[in-house]
């Protein structure tokens, strides 16, 4: 991706919105690439991504109807399997993970920078540093199983209704 706009980063850092320093085509360039790449992305990853829910169904322990050996036949689903991984889990994360601080900034500056410049970034990148840990420790992505439980139902009943349109 080629733009005609020459930017100054310091500006941009200290902007709130990088896009008023755009013109109309270097955003429209930037638009149309961001969606091709995107779409590109999606496609390289639909294998992976079908292997994943399969993966999700199974640990997720969702229970589906059968029809071998005969129509409904019994289907359990033992969580051996979930408990060991729980169990390696709960062992493993502060050997894996030792310390408090999960991210690291690491910030080099430009050497035509003032120091005091310099101090105000660095201050900026612990405090991001900081917030970041805290993110992936206490608040970090979890998945609700109930959620993901009751999308795959959903998505199975509109299979056996025979409604296999796009969508959830």
């Amino acid at each position: 991706m080629k733009l005609d706009v020459k930017l100054n980063i310091n500006k941009m850092l200290n902007s709130p919105n990088i896009v008023e320093m755009l013109d109309e085509k270097a955003l429209n360039t930037i638009g149309q690439t961001v969606i091709t790449e995107f779409n590109l992305d999606k496609e390289s990853r639909s294998q992976w991504e079908k292997r994943v829910e399969e993966a999700m169904m199974l640990a997720l322990q969702v229970a589906e109807t059968k029809s071998f050996p005969w129509s409904n036949a019994s289907n359990i689903k033992f969580p051996l399997v979930t408990i060991a991984a729980l169990q390696f889990h709960s062992r493993a994360y502060p050997a894996l993970i030792p310390t408090q601080d999960i991210i690291k900034i690491d910030c080099e500056a430009d050497p035509e920078t003032p120091p005091e410049e310099q101090a105000k970034y660095v201050a900026r990148d612990k405090r991001v540093e900081k917030h970041m840990s805290y993110q992936m420790r206490i608040s970090g992505p979890r998945r609700n199983t109930k959620h993901i439980k009751s999308e795959y139902r959903k998505k199975e009943e509109k299979q056996k209704s025979g409604d296999l349109g796009g969508g959830r």
